[in-house]
């Protein structure tokens, strides 16, 4: 899996008893922002799609 770099330098600066916690913050983040990219790059395709559409009606 990847993480991000300021992830390990964050993690290697807190103590081990609070780790779980920083690991659950951190890799929801992640999920998060992995979603949200996805989703933007989902609507850009189905727009994207939207207009190839209307292109070849207009052309027919």
């Amino acid at each position: 899996m990847f993480l991000p770099a300021t992830l390990q330098q964050r993690l290697n600066s807190f103590e081990c008893e609070s780790l779980p916690v920083i690991l659950v913050k951190e890799i929801t983040y992640f999920v998060i922002e992995l979603a949200k990219r996805t989703n933007r790059k989902k609507k850009a395709e189905e727009s994207s799609a939207k207009v190839r559409m209307v292109d070849v009606a207009q052309t027919v």
